[in-house]
């Protein structure tokens, strides 16, 4: 098929899970339409290794609509708009998703969750077949609606002409160009993770030193073609990212899994200095925000004890527990039966982590960690020796800025006014996700949620505006 022949009423660009909701979703509608991905095949991109958990801002996707809007809105960064329409949306994109053939499993504790038998990696660790059967549901549910799908193909440009978006440009794999003509399009290709140089501008001059654990795919295509139209850009200082253990700069086995959360939230978290530097209990996420921006990205340690290690090996948040996969791997965890041993190992300043953890065992013991001088949202024991510490390092999974988009998910520009026609999706998306306390939202709802009413948008603008 020649891209230059065909005529789509709308054309969606990246094929991930939230290009592909949006494209099923728009020709569900009765729209033509053409889904454009630069990858070897549709669905190349973090939706490969997601846990398939359908998260919702820590609440239940059951919550009302205000209880999910006040969650977003807390992050401080979130555009009121942006956060009202997922918001309203969290519920009716899972029931969507179901609707069209995705399993989604609600039993047991914690978030539903989509696809969710399956087998798990080693390296990287990741459920292998969640992503891939989302993406390969949506994808069956698109070409069964007469979608038209296009991969080995990149979209250079945004066309433009008498000031109306009129389509996009697009180079295939041998170098051939061509115009795709379109009233509306959907911009879904992602962050910008894979991107060294807007890492470095936006996320820390060092950032790319972290262990980068999102989609090579993301290299911020859709963030570039939409300013180059003049849309308005926000919160791209921020990412959703994990602290995992040093190891995996060099060993697949130690990322995304396991994660740190639990010990987290029952240690605390050190600088080279041995000193404590941002509220643990809020989790890793803003944490690794933080640590990004430091000149040495890997100066970083976990501290905890024998509690937190046994309750680790239960912890529900990771495919693989901490305990005992950190030693079985050899994870850069250490043990010791004094905080002077321990920060010997670890090569913190033994002398300040020793100040460190008495105050905060102090604060901890009278339930008052809310008063110390960097203080504590959540109430963990004292730290009891023997002694536990992980040497750690950011992981940067996926960007939370880009251009500004309204309730519809409509682009709007650097004077406030919407683009016409200009749409976008998941992980390119800005003004929803982000903040100094993580604001992260969820992944799949994200992509969901966004991507399912980008489709109904652009829908009903091509249905209403004449083809130029």
């Amino acid at each position: 098929m020649s891209l230059g022949a065909t005529r789509p009423s709308i054309v969606v660009v990246g094929g991930g899970m939230a290009g592909l909701v949006a494209a099923a979703r728009a020709a569900e509608l009765g729209s033509d339409v053409v889904l454009i991905d630069k990858g070897g095949f549709l669905g190349e991109g973090n939706t490969l290794t997601t846990s398939g958990a359908y998260y919702t801002a820590g609440l239940p996707p059951t919550s009302t609509p205000d209880e999910l809007y006040s969650r977003v809105m807390s992050s401080g960064v979130a555009f009121p708009e942006t956060a009202q329409a997922w918001a309203e949306n969290a519920g009716r994109a899972l029931q969507w998703l179901e609707s069209v053939g995705i399993q989604v499993d609600r039993t047991g504790e914690g978030p539903p969750r989509l696809e969710s038998i399956s087998s798990v990696s080693m390296a990287p660790v990741y459920k292998v077949d969640v992503g891939p059967n989302i993406v390969k549901k949506l994808r069956a549910y698109f070409h069964s609606r007469n979608g038209i799908s296009v991969s080995k193909t990149k979209v250079v440009k945004l066309v433009v002409k008498h000031g109306d978006l009129a389509g996009v440009e697009t180079v295939d794999s041998t170098g051939k160009k061509a115009v795709v003509p379109s009233k509306a399009v959907v911009l879904a290709t992602g962050g910008f993770q894979a991107n060294k140089e807007l890492v470095k501008k936006h996320l820390g001059r060092h950032a790319n030193d972290c262990k980068m654990m999102g989609s090579s795919a993301a290299t911020g295509d859709g963030l570039k073609m939409a300013v180059d139209v003049g849309a308005k850009t926000v919160n791209l200082n921020y990412f959703y990212g994990r602290l995992v253990s040093q190891k995996a700069l060099m060993d697949d086995r130690f990322w995304p899994y396991p994660t740190m959360g639990t010990l987290i939230e029952d240690g605390i978290v050190v600088d080279k200095s041995g000193r404590r530097f941002r509220d643990e209990g809020w989790g890793d996420v803003p944490l690794a925000n933080l640590v990004a921006r430091w000149e040495d990205v890997a100066n970083v340690f976990l501290v905890f004890d024998e509690t937190a290690w046994e309750r680790s090996k239960r912890d529900p948040e990771s495919l693989v527990a901490p305990n005992p996969w950190l030693v079985e791997k050899d994870g850069l965890v250490y043990k010791a039966e004094s905080l002077s041993e321990l920060a010997g190992k670890l090569g913190v300043n033994g002398k300040n982590l020793e100040t460190t953890v008495q105050g905060f065992n102090m604060a901890a013991g009278i339930r008052r960690l809310g008063e110390l001088a960097i203080p504590r949202i959540n109430h963990p024991s004292p730290l009891k020796s023997p002694f536990y510490g992980v040497k750690l390092v950011p992981g940067i999974i996926s960007t939370m800025g880009g251009p500004l988009v309204d309730k519809r998910m409509n682009v709007v520009g650097r004077k406030g006014n919407r683009i016409p026609g200009l749409f976008a999706a998941g992980d390119v998306v800005g003004g929803l996700t982000g903040g100094l306390n993580g604001g992260y939202v969820g992944g799949i709802s994200q992509a969901a949620v966004t991507g399912l009413i980008a489709g109904e948008s652009a829908h009903k603008f091509v249905t209403t505006r004449p083809l130029a």
